[in-house]
């Protein structure tokens, strides 16, 4: 955790590396993932993964400056009640070598609720 800041920091050694987060979900129903984290010139980019199946695009971390990224919305899944386990898998670094990426939030919303 990079203190002050609320960024779960990620520092990965290679590509295909994955650091695994569980949450838990109280009703079973279409959910719509959204991921908010951090860039810096020193992250790579991530592909969510959520019970073992991609989900969404890459999303990149890599930027000219540090600071809060746009939450990126993956899209929607159906999740029963109870825990899951979702992971970020580093796919690309940041041109330099560097293999990390920075989680600030995982959002859960009821599809059609967002």
């Amino acid at each position: 955790m990079v203190t002050g800041i609320g960024v779960l920091l990620f520092q990965a050694e290679k590509s295909g590396d994955e650091m695994t987060v569980p949450f838990s979900v109280e009703r079973a129903g279409q959910y719509v993932i959204t991921l908010g984290h951090y860039q810096s010139p020193s992250y790579g980019s991530v592909q969510v993964v959520v019970e073992g199946l991609p989900l969404g695009d890459l999303v990149t971390g890599t930027a000219g400056a540090v600071g809060p990224a746009v939450p990126a919305r993956l899209g929607k899944l159906a999740l029963d009640a109870g825990q899951h386990t979702l992971a970020l898998r580093l796919t690309k670094d940041d041109n330099a070598g560097h293999f990390w990426f920075g989680m600030t939030s995982i959002s859960l919303t009821p599809a059609g609720q967002e």
